[in-house]
């Protein structure tokens, strides 16, 4: 059995200083949904450490599997309750969430201009520094404001404005990986070439023996409209994707159409209103099958992971949608993800 021990580093300024000891029982465990606003969040009771300045701190978890660290992403902490224990010690119920809280916290004051040419990336970069993230990489993309914009009332959150600018040139929600670095990254087709973890049942699996699967394909759109109608724009914009595949038993061949239809504030050009709708389609292609499986601990999952599954009739690519990740020895890593192989 391998040696697994952590710590939960304290750091000041980007120093690591001091660190955390977690209580006998305390379960200190990272939870990733991808879909929430802010993926990651750490929970669990800690003795209390003096040293620790809520307001400057951040929370850096690290897992040793045989005396290898693995750094498990960087929090804020948002919540600490203390308590008294025995009548002498102290410990702190913490929840802390990863650093694009930051973002969420942080809200314009005025409302937002952005001149028409300005790089969409450049404008995104520009609300991620003033949010106070250091660590950032934006992906660079030549998409750029046709109109001016200001779009965002005062007291909007500097998140939902670079998460609305991200979806316009179809990149993911921002999100940090597990070195503490916020991201801004192109949404990734779940194909084989972009796999970046793989589970295999085999004499070195860690799988566990258990998982399920649910399935559900009653009314699933055929056909994916989106529309941008903005005065601001000289004309408005269109696009339109349709599954008219015989070979797919949903498609508008077989079933007739099933539209699903979108109208959006804004976009950064046709082009990217088609490749919207593509993706849509092309999500709508993949099996509506969801599994939940778990693993002994392993510390190199983020967000938007493209997983391998090889077991049986589950064998396929998936989109990871969900992880648990146990801090304490023994206990199990769990997952959901959507299943990626074309019907």
């Amino acid at each position: 059995m391998p040696e697994i021990k952590s710590k939960f580093l304290l750091s000041r300024n980007n120093v690591d200083f001091s660190e955390l000891l977690a209580v006998d029982g305390g379960n200190p465990t990272i939870r990733m949904v991808v879909s929430a606003e802010v993926k990651m969040v750490l929970e669990g009771t800690f003795l209390q450490n003096p040293q620790m300045n809520f307001i400057q701190d951040h929370l850096k978890p690290v897992f040793y599997i045989d005396g290898k660290g693995y750094q498990v992403g960087e929090y804020i902490v948002t919540d600490a309750v203390l308590n008294t224990v025995d009548g002498t010690r102290k410990e702190l119920e913490i929840t802390a969430y990863d650093l694009t809280y930051l973002a969420k916290q942080s809200k314009i004051e005025d409302r937002l201009l952005i001149k028409a040419g300005t790089l969409y990336t450049d404008a995104i970069r520009a609300q991620i520094v003033d949010s106070g993230i250091l660590n950032f990489i934006v992906v660079p993309n030549t998409a750029t404001f046709a109109t001016d914009r200001e779009d965002w009332e005062p007291g909007t959150s500097r998140l939902q404005i670079i998460n609305d600018l991200l979806s316009e040139i179809n990149y993911n929600s921002l999100w940090m990986d597990l070195s503490g670095t916020v991201r801004g990254t192109p949404y990734q087709q779940p194909l084989a070439e972009n796999i970046t973890i793989e589970y295999r049942n085999d004499q070195y699996s860690i799988l566990y023996p258990d998982d399920s699967s649910t399935t559900d394909i009653f009314d699933k759109p055929n056909v994916f409209i989106a529309v941008v109608e903005n005065p601001d724009l000289p004309e408005n914009l269109r696009a339109e994707a349709v599954n008219d595949d015989p070979t797919v038993p949903y498609s508008t061949v077989n079933r007739g159409r099933i539209a699903q239809y979108e109208k959006l504030d804004n976009i950064a050009s046709q082009a990217e209103l088609q490749a919207y709708v593509d993706n849509l389609k092309f999500k709508s292609l993949m099996s509506t099958q969801e599994i939940e499986f778990s693993t002994a601990a392993n510390p190199v999952h983020s967000a938007f992971d493209i997983i391998g599954f090889y077991k049986d009739d589950l064998t396929g690519i998936y989109e990871e949608t969900e992880w648990s990740f146990p801090f304490t020895p023994g206990q199990a890593m769990t997952h959901r993800a959507r299943r990626a192989i074309f019907e």
